[in-house]
């Protein structure tokens, strides 16, 4: 794109151009081709209507120079000339390219309907030619040509404009026509940053995107071509001004910001001239459209809040550089602050009011002041593992592993990453489960007789509340469920053992086995939970801290 300021219909336009060809690495759906040839009307319509006006231009100049009949003048004449001719050329080359592109997609000549809209073989091998790998992996088709031809077109218009540029500005005047993959910043992946231009701009593309591709370049052509005019607008007048003195003004978008944020302030020059284009010194400056004003961007540094504190001040200056009409600089410094506050850091949870320790204890972390630049990262906590939640960065997962848990919240914001607060919780172990020995309807104790010929049944009961909050981390298994069988004095034998699995649905264990016909009332049997375990929401397997090898055997009494 050139360097004027473009309409807003313009800008939407190249963003929908954009978007759409982003699309297409998902899907060429016929809407996403229909869109393409919406979007190509729409650029033709712009292109067209700026090209009119740059005519319309172009005949206003040179017929004020005429008016004028001043001969200092009359070298503009051959400027606009040559203007319309270098940009009329490269005009008529995209308009033969259009019309070639439209064969290749078989249009109606009756309805100018284009009937081939996703022909991507014939629309590659016109851009690359034959063989795509020559020329370096420019091939020898038409796009290779194109990119020269564009090329071209800008170095002459920058070199245009730098002759006869009255500030005589250090920079291009004109943003590249095309840029090398290996240099546009819009380009990420390191795959495609080895490709040529030719090659990543018209690979797997169909023939309407690069018919409103075409369109595209006819309307930054014209931008570059606006741009051209209004300096030999300024060649062909004369314009004075005086300045008896000079005041920089700023306008800042807050005085007060979190930090982590972007502080934001627009600079400038109290001065009534178009023509005055001042030179703003400083970092994070950009320059706004039509260069009479700047925007000067910080992030706030919570460095500034002392501590203990919640409030600070961060400084800045600037210097802006006036051309004045004698040929003089004047210097204009500039300083300037705003209050740095310290955001704060709002924990939430549906459930819990305690961490448990290897347990996944959902939170919601959020910093309200930061808003949409919120952009956590909890890379530095301390005292176990924090999970990511892909799909909301507010929501994470504690799983502590030792006694305190320090939550470290961060947010990154233009490469740097801000502490805004460490918080440390007290980790508990998970309360241990309970087993409960039943025979029908009726909860066993060490006191109450069994009946060898009724089944037992035998279940760990997780803790209700725990269940309720952390209903994946409070689940159990055991290997295995052991009866003991103790006559009179006599050491106690195995006389049952049974898998134990799906303990925690509960374990029936027949008691009427030949080990225990000869058994006589009052003789002890013992049960011995084998392997107990917690599994946790990742389930993994988790020791229970606690548990005794009194609360794994439970004596009985036979009747």
């Amino acid at each position: 794109m050139a360097g004027n300021k473009l309409s807003p219909r313009q800008k939407m336009i190249n963003m929908m151009y954009l978007v759409l060809t982003a699309l297409l690495a998902l899907n060429v759906s016929a809407e996403i081709l229909q869109a393409f040839e919406s979007l190509r009307s729409s650029m033709h319509s712009s292109a067209t209507s700026q090209g009119d006006q740059n005519t319309t231009l172009a005949n206003l100049i040179v017929a004020d120079i005429n008016k004028k009949a001043n001969p200092k003048y009359f070298y503009v004449r051959d400027i606009v000339a040559e203007i319309q001719k270098q940009t009329h050329g490269i005009i008529n080359h995209l308009d033969d390219l259009s019309l070639e592109l439209e064969r290749i997609g078989d249009k109606d000549p009756l309805t100018g309907e284009v009937k081939k809209m996703d022909e991507t073989e014939a629309n590659y091998q016109f851009w690359l030619g034959s063989d795509d790998m020559a020329s370096g992996g420019r091939g020898n088709g038409k796009a290779k040509l194109l990119r020269e031809k564009l090329v071209a077109y800008h170095q002459w218009a920058n070199a245009l404009y730098a002759r006869h540029d009255p500030l005589k500005a250090k920079e291009p005047r004109f943003t590249p026509l095309v840029l090398e993959p290996s240099v546009d910043p819009a380009v990420t992946k390191a795959e495609s940053k080895q490709k040529t231009w030719e090659y990543l701009t018209f690979h797997g593309k169909p023939v309407i995107a690069d018919l409103a591709m075409l369109e595209k370049m006819k309307l930054d052509v014209r931008e570059v071509e606006t741009g051209l005019l209004n300096l030999a607008k300024g060649l062909s007048t004369t314009t004075i001004y005086s300045i008896d003195s000079l005041i920089a003004f700023e306008a800042p978008s807050a005085q007060a910001v979190a930090a982590g944020t972007q502080f934001t302030t627009v600079i400038g020059v109290g001065v009534a001239s178009k023509n005055i284009k001042p030179e703003f010194v400083g970092s994070g400056i950009k320059i706004n459209p039509g260069g009479s004003t700047a925007t000067l961007t910080m992030t706030a540094n919570g460095n500034v809040i002392p501590k203990g504190q919640y409030e600070g001040v961060q400084s800045y200056q600037a210097m802006i550089k006036v051309p004045m009409s004698n040929g003089e600089i004047q210097e204009i410094p500039l300083r300037g602050q705003f209050k740095v506050r310290k955001p704060e850091v709002l924990v939430r949870s549906k459930e819990l009011q305690l961490l448990y320790k290897d347990c996944g204890n959902k939170l919601e972390v959020d910093v309200p002041a930061l808003g949409d630049s919120y952009n956590p990262d909890f890379s530095q906590c301390k005292g176990g593992k924090v999970i990511r939640n892909p799909a909301s960065p507010k929501d994470i997962t504690i799983v502590p592993q030792q006694k305190t848990f320090e939550l470290a919240v961060s947010s990154k914001s233009n490469g740097q990453t801000v502490t805004l607060d460490k918080l440390t919780y007290n980790v508990v172990m998970p309360p241990r489960p309970s087993i409960e020995v039943s025979q029908g309807s009726n909860i066993l104790t060490p006191s109450t007789p069994v009946n060898r010929k009724m089944k037992v049944r035998i279940k760990v009961k997780a803790d209700p509340e725990f269940a309720s909050t952390l209903s994946r981390d409070a689940r159990y298994r055991a290997e295995k469920i052991k009866v003991w069988y103790k006559p009179g004095i006599m050491p106690a034998q195995s006389v049952l053992e049974v898998p134990a699995a799906h303990i925690q649905q509960g374990i029936e264990l027949d008691l009427n086995v030949a080990s225990l016909k000869s058994a006589n009332p009052g003789d002890k049997i013992y049960f011995e939970i084998v392997g107990l375990k917690r599994i946790n929401f990742e389930d993994k397997t988790v020791e229970i801290p606690g548990m005794s090898v009194y609360d794994l055997n439970i004596p009985a009494t036979l009747k």
